[in-house]
């Protein structure tokens, strides 16, 4: 009943484990009072989604849709943990430098 589905499964799957993560960073990120930066990195994302939905659905259906989620959450977690990290760095070069 359900073969035909089955290849797509790793793709709906890999998406799943991609948005847990990014929620994640983006969580740090309003930790940490960013939350203007997860708007205006959300915009180009979505942008990327967006024309690999009208580019990919069309040619490979479903499938197509499954690549295009899975790539626009990957360019959210690869955008949302350089941010994370680059912030996180920053506080703690700023704490050694009031400790000295």
């Amino acid at each position: 009943k359900y073969q035909e589905i089955l290849p797509l499964l790793p793709f709906v799957l890999t998406t799943s484990i991609v948005t847990s993560l990014t929620t994640m960073f983006s969580n740090h990120l309003v930790y940490l009072s960013k939350l203007y930066l997860i708007i205006v990195t959300g915009i180009p994302a979505v942008a990327v989604g967006l024309f690999l939905n009208y580019t990919l659905v069309p040619l490979f259906s479903i499938y197509g849709a499954a690549v295009s989620s899975l790539v626009m959450n990957l360019c959210f977690l690869i955008t949302y943990s350089l941010m994370t990290k680059r912030f996180y760095n920053t506080q703690k070069q700023e704490a050694e430098l009031r400790g000295k």
